[in-house]
């Protein structure tokens, strides 16, 4: 049996539409997406995690396609999370790069909302002040830089959630020349959105929260039907409830602020992109003349 890893990554960024996308893509005969959208395998390989490394291969062990892809958001999200994107180039086949964006602020915004649905913030207020982890995700031309120090720049495609919305046959059309594929006729495919946002479900909110995270439930749901999963998490999960999030001119001007000087640097190492992020709030509070 052939034994490949993913050569497309769609790597993010969180809240900005990756989810339908991902599945409008999918569609593509020559694209192959493994049920668990998110499967962050890179990270168990750069880690250098053997079991991790097999289970990831495994998701793609005999397809054929010329695309295989793989969907995490995570490999967006330094210095949370390291950028595996060292581990994505040294596969064997040339690979592609897509990330997706959306307005920095409302990105934060939806980002917020989705950690209070699932209960693991109470409200934005002193959030992104004393949480680092919206800005670093926002700052997307620092995250990219740790992408091109690996990737050839001709090689990585860029594109926003407001394009994707407005003009999506044009985009996915272009997204596909990009991965030098035949465009396929989209006119008869429906708009897809995969989140819903203010319906979805949260297993954080459950009980059943260590079973739907867990990596033998990774290996089951690449059997079961995305219709099935919905229905089951419709009935069986507590809903999310997001609120929606407004950041008042204070946040906004500390975030813009902080995604700037985070911009600024250079494929960063963790320790420079901590530091930025905690010089500016420290001067923003000082400007204050208290704590936010």
């Amino acid at each position: 049996m052939t034994s490949r890893f993913p050569n497309l990554f769609l790597i993010g960024a969180m809240k900005a539409g990756t989810s339908s996308f991902y599945a409008d893509i999918s569609r593509h005969p020559e694209i192959f997406f493994p049920e668990k959208k998110e499967p962050n395998g890179l990270h168990g390989i750069a880690q250098g995690d053997q079991a991790a490394s097999r289970a990831y291969a495994d998701l793609y062990a005999g397809r054929q396609e010329i695309y295989l892809g793989d969907a995490s958001t995570g490999y967006s999200k330094f210095p949370m999370l390291p950028c595996p994107a060292e581990a994505a180039s040294v596969q064997r086949e040339e690979i592609r790069v897509l990330y997706m964006l959306r307005d920095p602020i409302r990105r934060i915004e939806r980002h917020i909302a989705h950690h209070i649905g699932n209960g693991e913030t109470r409200s934005s207020a002193l959030d992104v002040f004393e949480n680092p982890e919206y800005a670093f995700v926002s700052a997307y031309e620092m995250q990219l830089s740790l992408w091109k120090k690996w990737v050839p720049r001709e090689h990585i495609m860029v594109f926003d959630l407001k394009e994707y919305k407005e003009n999506r046959n044009e985009l996915i059309a272009r997204v596909f020349d990009f991965l030098d594929l035949p465009v396929l006729d989209l006119a008869s495919l429906d708009g897809m959105n995969i989140n819903r946002g203010f319906s979805r479900r949260s297993a954080y909110r459950s009980r059943l929260r260590f079973l739907i995270h867990s990596q033998a439930y990774g290996v089951v749901r690449e059997y079961i039907p995305r219709s099935w999963r919905r229905a089951l998490a419709y009935g069986l999960l507590p809903p999310a409830n997001p609120p929606d999030v407004n950041l008042n001119k204070s946040e906004v001007a500390f975030l813009c602020e902080a995604i700037q000087a985070l911009d600024n640097l250079d494929a960063p190492g963790e320790a420079e992109a901590i530091a930025t992020f905690e010089l500016v709030r420290a001067r923003h509070i000082a400007s204050a003349g208290t704590m936010p």
